[in-house]
């Protein structure tokens, strides 16, 4: 009956666990097996990791498909994050999320894609496989995407002259995904400024991959205005 979904506790846990220690026992293999709620590497949910304690596995070599992060000096400093420490694909996936991908939306590919990492054994394969993996990661860089323009709707409170003056990239400009990023929130702090602190932000793109260009339509929730109420501070001696 899984269906691929865990509560946070409860005897289905405990269900699972022992279905991948007889799974263990069946390939020979000893360890124990047990589970964390950890946050998902970029995105907001939550997933269940089971993992297995006792034979150690450690990555013995990193290397990409793409040459931009071939070619990337911020990556071959961060190597150590990740090779020489036990073979984990959550710990990939954390690291692509944090380390690979920034380096793809600072030039420009927005939309690039990282399939699943592919592990495989090194050495003699008639000798007992080693304890280390080389593992490569599939990335499919896709196009450098150019600013066509950037259009404003629902904002009400603030026009498009002082939204537009938030904005470091200009038309024609290589898109710097970590900049817009930094920008859309440089906009909803504006809004917060002005007592507008549910405003939300929704920058919808819209590619154009004829001349390599994107342009980004942001819906702008302005919400109510927020004025100042009483202030109690508590915890405090008189």
């Amino acid at each position: 009956l899984f269906n691929g979904l865990v509560p946070q506790d409860g005897s289905l846990l405990d269900d699972i666990s022992e279905a991948l220690a007889l799974l263990l026992q069946t390939n020979k293999i000893s360890g124990t097996i047990e589970h964390t709620l950890l946050a998902k590497p970029g995105s907001d949910d939550q997933v269940m990791q089971f993992r297995v304690i006792g034979p150690t596995l450690t990555i013995g070599s990193l290397a990409y498909t793409d040459a931009l992060a071939q070619n990337s000096p911020k990556l071959a400093d961060r190597q150590l994050d990740i090779v020489g420490k036990p073979f984990s694909r959550f710990a990939i996936e954390m690291f692509i999320s944090e380390q690979v991908r920034p380096i793809y939306l600072q030039s420009g590919h927005l939309q690039a894609k990282f399939s699943a990492p592919e592990p495989r054994f090194t050495g003699d394969p008639n000798q007992p496989l080693p304890s280390q993996v080389a593992v490569t990661l599939p990335i499919d860089a896709g196009p450098a995407y150019k600013l066509k323009e950037v259009t404003w709707n629902g904002n009400k409170v603030i026009n498009a002259a002082p939204l537009n003056a938030l904005l470091t990239i200009k038309p024609g400009d290589l898109v710097d995904g970590m900049a817009l990023a930094a920008v859309w929130q440089r906009v909803e702090r504006e809004y917060a400024r002005r007592g507008y602190v549910d405003a939300t932000i929704d920058p919808q793109p819209q590619y154009s991959d004829a001349d390599s260009a994107v342009a980004f339509h942001v819906a702008i929730n302005e919400g109510p205005q927020y004025r100042m109420g009483k202030l109690i501070i508590t915890g405090l001696s008189l």
